[in-house]
């Protein structure tokens, strides 16, 4: 989940102008790495490569429909928004977990 909030948030700061915070996300990226070093060694099961397919997918439709998410301190609510947070972040978790779990 580190690296789709890393991803997410620097989409963000691309596509949205959020500040960009430096050393919270470098502590989270040593975090994504250690996530990676489980991982690397061990070819990604085809359900994983799947839903890895779908995070990226539903990202870049996500970026070509305006990047819209729903922040707490605006009242109008995004359901485009929402279900491209929803897809993209359950299928890089999803995808993860059966490849942590396929070794």
């Amino acid at each position: 989940m580190g690296l789709y909030e890393f991803v997410w948030y620097h989409m963000a700061v691309v596509l949205r102008g959020y500040e960009v915070k430096l050393f919270p996300f470098l502590a989270l990226f040593g975090w994504i790495l250690l996530g990676f070093r489980e991982v690397y060694h061990y070819p990604p099961p085809r359900i994983s490569v799947v839903l890895y397919s779908v995070c990226m997918v539903s990202m870049i439709a996500w970026i070509a429909t305006g990047f819209q998410f729903n922040d707490l301190g605006y009242p109008s609510f995004s359901f485009i928004g929402e279900f491209f947070n929803v897809v993209s972040k359950a299928s890089i978790g999803i995808g993860y977990a059966l490849h942590i779990g396929a070794r």
